[in-house]
């Protein structure tokens, strides 16, 4: 699969656009900017390189970039696990207390 994004329209074939993935996996388009609006065609084809040109394959979306500043965890409670590395085992988020999973989140050599 190869996929082409363009602003303003539908891109019109295999060159027409900017190419954002080829593959056959997961594909999410991460540089877009907020607010724009994308049109996305996804154009199968062959491993040598020829494209199918059915025009159902079509998506249209708007760009949405979060800017939010994460919360800030306070409160953190570490604890030293067999291997002399500190582990944090819970903390304080939002004023709500959160308990990490066992060894999630460990550091060497905190000061």
């Amino acid at each position: 699969v190869r996929i082409q994004r363009k602003e303003g329209s539908i891109p019109e074939k295999v060159d027409d656009g900017v190419t954002v993935y080829v593959g056959k996996s997961f594909f999410r388009d991460t540089n877009v900017a907020s607010g724009q609006e994308y049109f996305y065609r996804a154009f199968s084809g062959d491993t040598t390189g020829n494209y199918n040109d059915d025009i159902s394959q079509v998506a249209k979306a708007t760009g949405h970039y979060d800017d939010t500043p994460p919360l800030t965890p306070y409160d953190i409670q570490l604890s030293i696990n067999n291997f002399n590395e500190y582990v944090v085992t819970g903390y304080t988020e939002a004023g709500a207390t959160v308990f990490a999973e066992k060894g999630t989140y460990s550091w060497n050599n905190v000061a």
